[in-house]
């Protein structure tokens, strides 16, 4: 999922480098080249026998662009802070996007982004004993709705979106795919609707719209202007069959901003 955000990032215009650990067989060379010919810096990439890429099936209704998905963790690590021997990475690093998938790992990783001031965006899908801690390491809560609804035990959106929200200077969005997206900043809730396409696969969707988020928040583009970004980008990406077949260059999206109509709506938080 990261993969492909980062992709995202580069197709879009950014800069992105991935932290990860990857070994030598032929999928994990397979996913490692592939970051490289999207303009991944993979120079933090850990190599060590035997681990391995998420490896997944999809199988796609191009009729309706849902999807299902079948994968395997086997093999899959994660890398810890000290093992990077050299952690100036972190002063040239303008946002940091974390899987909580990495598990005790990831969250060290986020701690010690948080630690030099680097802003932390959060991408979890499923609740795990370590879901409060990365909620409060993280500065963007970039979340599908499954995960706030089984989070917060809510099954209204905006008691849900409210109560992802831990602490001053934070920011929950709530990703709805085609119903777009719903955010909080402690004071106002704020609601963007999706950018309607003729959709045939969404997978990868809320990848690319946390890579297309990490992104707008890098170059300190307004939460509104971020939401849209990212929206428009994952909207794009459902016009395509495979997950990183449809991740738009900038253009593309800035194109369909300016064709799409339609604004936010938002209210102050009781």
């Amino acid at each position: 999922m990261i993969a492909t955000a980062l992709s995202a990032v580069s197709r879009l215009g950014g800069s992105a480098r991935f932290a990860g650990v990857l070994g030598y067989s032929e999928m994990a060379v397979q996913a490692l080249e592939t970051l490289k010919r999207d303009g991944v810096d993979t120079s933090l990439v850990l190599r060590r026998a035997g681990a391995e890429p998420i490896r997944a099936f999809v199988f796609s209704d191009t009729t309706s662009g849902e999807r299902t998905i079948f994968f395997t963790r086997d093999g899959v690590e994660y890398p810890d802070p000290e093992e990077f021997p050299d952690t100036d990475w972190f002063r040239t690093t303008r946002t940091l996007l974390v899987s909580a998938g990495a598990g005790n790992s990831g969250l060290k990783m986020a701690q010690a982004a948080q630690c030099e001031g680097l802003p932390v965006i959060l991408d979890a899908e499923h609740v795990t004993p370590l879901s409060k801690a990365f909620l409060q390491a993280s500065d963007y809560i970039v979340v599908p709705w499954t995960f706030a609804s089984a989070y917060t035990g809510s099954v209204d959106l905006d008691e849900a979106t409210q109560g992802l929200w831990l602490r001053p200077r934070q920011f929950v969005v709530i990703t709805l795919g085609d119903q777009g997206c719903s955010t909080f900043d402690g004071n106002i809730l704020r609601r963007f609707p999706a950018i309607p396409v003729e959709t045939i696969d969404t997978t990868g969707c809320g990848d690319v719209f946390h890579g297309a988020f990490a992104l707008a928040v890098a170059r300190k583009e307004p939460i509104e202007q971020a939401c849209r970004f990212a929206s428009a980008a994952a909207a794009l990406c459902a016009t395509r069959l495979g997950g990183r077949a449809g991740i738009p260059n900038r253009e593309t999206v800035e194109d369909l901003l300016r064709r799409s109509s339609g604004g936010e709506t938002g209210h102050q938080s009781q």
